[in-house]
């Protein structure tokens, strides 16, 4: 899952990291939300925003 979003470009990473969240469980949540807060810093505008919240759900998890 993470090499796949490796891969995607900066303006479609949220909506690809969006449709991971089934995925997404205690076991690798901690990897997920590093990963996207380190590709986070590639982001403005509408996907920084859109990314902030992906993370913030997955923080609940």
């Amino acid at each position: 899952m993470i090499k796949y979003l490796s891969a995607t470009r900066p303006s479609e990473l949220p909506q690809h990291a969006e449709r991971t969240l089934p995925a997404i469980n205690e076991s690798n949540r901690d990897e997920f939300i590093k990963f996207l807060n380190k590709r986070n810093d590639d982001l403005s505008g509408a996907a920084f925003t859109r990314l902030a919240r992906i993370i913030r759900i997955v923080e609940k998890i």
